[in-house]
């Protein structure tokens, strides 16, 4: 139960800072989610219990700061509402797919045409040293993949993060994420590779969706608690992907570049933290 009103007042107006009631609710994670919201924008507040059958807390906060309260509270309810609305994202799964299947056509046709297919690998993964004379080598080593488990792999991650990011941030914002990290993680593995180092695939891009997907869910968070179980599956989730981000080797015995996936992760959580922090200002600013 929520009650929102300006009306009541449950503390003494003849106060030198009277304090104005603004709601009240039987719900602990919405009294959570209010107070981080007050905290967040700086409002103070008082609670008070009231007792009965099932207790509620009731919040109060400064006459002249009433307007900006509920701005801040609404954006909690509104954020939860949307999320609980949210339908299947097929739109952004087929878009996902659709990458996906561009990058196993691309594998394929290199395995099928023999030598003229490797020339793929050759003129379009990263190579230390050829940078500033074929800088369009950050973007296509993103689409160039060594196997189809290569494919397989980074497609899986791709799927997992990308799809709730365009739920969330839209396709435009998501795109920039996945470009940028993708830049950023091959920048940064070129930092610390060998010289002659062919490196390829987009998994420097997929940890830049996982770095945005873990500021996003941080965020959400802070805004509408997540349920217990939401929550555990969230750090269940980030805790399986970090160990692969890390690893110098696949299981297949493959080298992998960390670098690049740690310039990523770095890249997209940077981007991430600036997309989702303007958007939590845009709710406030236009309620």
């Amino acid at each position: 139960m929520l009650i929102v009103s300006g009306e009541a007042e449950p503390t003494n107006r003849q106060t030198t800072d009277p304090y104005t009631f603004l709601l009240q609710t039987d719900l602990p994670e919405q009294v959570d989610a209010v107070r981080r919201a007050l905290e967040d924008v700086r409002i103070p507040h008082r609670t008070g219990l009231i007792a009965g059958s099932t207790p509620a807390v009731v919040f109060s906060v400064p006459d002249w700061q009433l307007d900006d309260a509920r701005l801040a509270v609404s954006a909690v309810f509104d954020f939860e509402a949307a999320r609980r609305d949210q339908k299947f994202p097929w739109r952004a799964v087929q878009a996902v797919s659709s990458l996906i299947a561009v990058h196993f056509a691309l594998v394929f046709w290199m395995i099928a045409s023999g030598a003229p297919g490797r020339l793929l690998i050759v003129h379009g993964a990263l190579l230390k040293g050829r940078m500033l004379d074929e800088p369009w080598r950050l973007l296509t080593s993103l689409v160039v993949h060594i196997d189809p488990l290569h494919v397989f792999w980074n497609g899986a991650s791709m799927m997992a993060f990308a799809v709730p990011l365009m739920t969330d941030l839209r396709y435009a914002r998501t795109g920039m994420i996945y470009l940028a990290s993708g830049v950023g993680g091959s920048l940064a593995a070129l930092a610390f590779a060998a010289p002659g180092t062919l490196i390829a695939g987009s998994s420097g891009a997929v940890a830049g969706l996982f770095g945005a997907w873990v500021i996003l869910q941080t965020r959400r968070d802070r805004l509408a608690p997540l349920t217990g179980r939401a929550r555990v599956r969230t750090i269940g989730i980030a805790m399986l992907v970090l160990p692969s981000l890390i690893s110098p080797m696949t299981s297949a015995g493959q080298s992998v570049s960390v670098s690049s996936h740690l310039g990523g992760l770095a890249t997209g959580m940077t981007i991430g933290a600036v997309i989702s922090g303007s958007l939590l200002r845009r709710i406030r600013a236009d309620r």
